[in-house]
């Protein structure tokens, strides 16, 4: 909520006065830990730290769901866990779609357990399937051929204008 000022505004979680920025801004909200939101608006507040000004929060959460099904490296649990909120499933209802015990699911999320290779393309299927992505599952699929195994430390960048996201080593 901005004042009468341009670059200054009122913190959405305390109501303390802050000041507009436009920076790269980390979005632990989504869940993950790696994602880097691009050249967007902060809200600076000096009692409880920063918040984004998500402009299409509900386009903001296809592009990173898209971001994670396109990722050439294995999910990590974080990046399953948000595809499986990002369709709205519970542990026990997704269970039911890919044939797992939810105790497999948790510790799959917890990082407890690796996901196999068919499990791990599988959600990104479902994903794009019950999330509203139908139209983007042909590059999905395509891009299974190149996901490669090993951990590697990436970070998603996203542009909240261009409604893109792209991995990068970190």
């Amino acid at each position: 909520m901005r004042s009468q000022q341009q670059n200054s505004a009122v913190c959405p979680d305390c109501g303390a006065p802050g000041k507009i920025v436009r920076e790269d801004y980390r979005f632990t909200e989504s869940g993950l830990k790696n994602v880097v939101l691009k050249n967007i608006e902060v809200i600076r507040c000096g009692k409880c730290g920063d918040a984004p000004i998500l402009p299409a929060p509900g386009k903001l959460m296809r592009v990173i769901a898209l971001t994670i099904a396109t990722k050439p490296n294995p999910l990590n649990g974080e990046e399953f866990r948000f595809l499986r909120k990002f369709i709205g499933k519970s542990q026990d209802e997704l269970s039911d779609i890919i044939p797992v015990h939810k105790t497999t699911i948790s510790k799959w999320e917890n990082n407890e357990d690796p996901i196999g290779d068919q499990s791990d393309r599988l959600i990104r299927v479902v994903a794009m399937a019950l999330g509203g992505l139908k139209q983007d599952m042909p590059e999905v699929i395509e891009r299974f051929h190149s996901i490669h195994a090993g951990k590697s430390r990436s970070i998603m960048s996203v542009d909240v204008i261009s409604g893109k996201g792209e991995y990068a080593a970190a």
